[in-house]
């Protein structure tokens, strides 16, 4: 609330009597949210309180959304559903709002589009004999191993840093005198290919 005192000179004499005014306003109790964005992406439309549905597009690498949300209703709560393991393509995430008085609720659904990983890189690239030249990364894609004579094979292995990444070329290869060439090849989930050559 707000409190005023107003001192008043009242008659000839110069007597001061001073009245005091209180004026309380009510807080406002509501199921809206008074603003609304969300951290790995823009919402479409720009968020207004009185529109309900809304898009938003995130990264591959993101999981989940992380809303910042202000009510209108400073005692009211809210809860965000749907917003785990989101899965690439469309999903619905739904943040439900609860005025203080427990009266209105009110749904605001967002369509999240996790976007298709276009990552194609590898987490690490070992071969079972000899040592990588140069030391393993990522984006390195020619090494060469050196190893003795009497090798007579040897096993590539290959991690990639998405679990939607495909690889070929990794396993058991059996080497002649001289110099062998083995490629392994990735292949992110919306078709973006990487090379890594070991000689």
């Amino acid at each position: 609330y707000t409190m005023m005192k107003k001192d008043i000179n009242c008659g000839e004499n110069g007597d001061i009597n001073t009245y005091t005014i209180e004026i309380t306003r009510k807080k406002k109790v509501s199921s809206k949210i008074e603003s609304l964005e969300i951290k790995e992406g823009l919402l479409s439309p720009t968020f207004y309180s009185d529109y309900e549905y809304y898009t938003v597009s995130i990264p591959n690498e993101y999981e989940r959304i992380t809303p910042i949300i202000k009510l209108e209703d400073e005692d009211g709560r809210y809860e965000i559903i749907g917003n785990n393991n989101l899965v690439v393509g469309e999903n619905k995430v739904t943040i439900r709002v609860t005025s203080s008085d427990g009266k209105e609720t009110t749904d605001y659904e967002i369509t999240v589009i996790r976007q298709v990983s276009t990552n194609n890189y590898l987490r690490s690239l070992s071969a079972s004999e000899g040592t990588l030249s140069p030391a393993f990364e990522k984006t390195i894609g020619y090494y060469e191993v050196e190893v003795g004579k009497e090798t007579e094979s040897i096993t590539v292995e290959a991690v990639a840093e998405s679990a939607t990444t495909s690889i070929n070329g990794q396993g058991e290869y059996s080497l002649s005198t001289g110099e062998n060439k083995i490629v392994v090849t990735t292949k992110s989930a919306s078709g973006i290919t990487r090379v890594y050559q070991i000689k």
